[in-house]
């Protein structure tokens, strides 16, 4: 909407990135004991969560 506005057409995407609060993750592989106790259900408690996130985004044009 905004790019026909301006006169001009969105053809792809050069860029883009998504950052959060939490920082960077790190993933380690879990021993197998943890999976196996991952397979039992996790209760779900109530209550509210905020996320907050920013993406960036730069689009081609012409």
């Amino acid at each position: 909407m905004l790019a026909g506005s301006l006169g001009v057409e969105i053809v792809g995407v050069q860029t883009s990135s998504i950052s959060d609060s939490t920082g960077s993750r790190i993933y380690y592989p879990a021993p197998q004991e943890a999976r196996d106790e991952a397979a039992v259900s996790t209760p779900i408690q109530p209550g509210e969560s905020t996320v907050s996130m920013s993406v960036q985004v730069t689009y081609i044009i012409e």
